[in-house]
């Protein structure tokens, strides 16, 4: 195994572990927001939750949350909006369980009503039950096919579970969606790069970076792509303007240490691998290449 083939598990755990972080991060916060009945985040999925009476969901759960703050939770056991906006207030007050059981009854009384799944499906997300919370994301789906945030968070949690195709194709239906969805490109990226779809990877981070120029994560999964097809100048320019935007970010210095090594440029790997270890001591992968920096400089000194 060469080095350049060694060089995809440690980026992949740099950007992969970071991207998963942030993605549950957006996740758990979209919800909590929609949860809590934010008009400004429920403007983009006002239209889908539209009921015939005319009344919002977000308008119903502020109105019972008002209620419940008094004591006094008016909900008529077969008002579906009530039991649905109900879950919201127990989720508010940490009572993950009591809005599962509302969301539920919620569906029980109506099968079709998409953001009583779509909640049950963040609450069992948020209890760890992964395989219920796909379950429901794709009834949402099912019931909406154009909610796009959905989909996103599907293709999320289908990463999670390990299913890439599941999680590729539920990226894809978003970029078909919303072409302008900015973050999406990045993950669609991602994933593409894992499944060794290099040419799609590197269309996808090329996308990314229009959308987000001064991100460096798209800079630097193109650079790692570039840098597997065989591409170094390509990749050098990537992870030098990754560099540029965060000087200090370990694994991109890393990174230009090997493709300048393979380039013939050693003093500068030299400096890249150093700066790296600098920056990350304690990272395994990053000790063991300065290591052999070190070993091979001293062979030839």
């Amino acid at each position: 195994m060469s080095e350049n083939d060694n060089q995809v598990p440690s980026a992949l755990v740099a950007v992969g572990t970071k991207a998963l972080a942030v993605r549950s991060e957006a996740l758990i916060k979209r919800g909590l927001a929609l949860a809590k009945g934010l008009q400004s985040e429920l403007k983009p999925v006002a239209p889908l939750i539209n009921r015939p009476d005319g009344l919002f969901i977000w308008e119903q759960s502020i109105l019972i949350r008002r209620f419940s703050q008094l004591g006094a939770i008016p909900v008529d056991p077969g008002y579906r909006s009530g039991h649905t906006a109900l879950g919201h207030t127990l989720y508010d007050k940490g009572d993950v369980d009591g809005a599962i059981a509302e969301y539920r009854t919620a569906i029980h009384l109506h099968s079709d009503d998409t953001l009583a799944h779509l909640y049950l499906g963040l609450a069992l997300y948020m209890k760890g039950d992964l395989d219920g919370a796909i379950r429901e994301y794709r009834i949402t789906v099912h019931l909406q096919p154009k909610y796009k945030t959905v989909h996103y968070d599907l293709g999320f949690l289908l990463y999670i579970k390990g299913d890439l195709d599941g999680a590729i194709r539920e990226y894809r239906i978003t970029v078909h969606l919303q072409p302008k969805y900015k973050t999406v490109h990045y993950d669609l990226g991602f994933l593409l790069y894992i499944k060794g779809d290099l040419d799609g990877a590197i269309a996808e981070y090329r996308t990314a970076i229009l959308f987000l120029p001064d991100c460096v994560d798209p800079h630097h999964g193109l650079g790692l792509a570039l840098d597997k097809k065989g591409d170094l100048d390509g990749a050098i320019a990537e992870y030098r303007t990754a560099i540029s935007l965060n000087p200090d970010y370990a694994h991109v210095h890393h990174n230009l240490g090997l493709a300048l090594e393979r380039k013939g440029d050693h003093l500068g790997a030299s400096f890249e691998i150093e700066k790296a270890r600098e920056l990350d001591p304690k990272d395994s992968w990053i000790a063991e290449t300065y290591k052999r920096i070190r070993r091979k400089a001293e062979s030839h000194g």
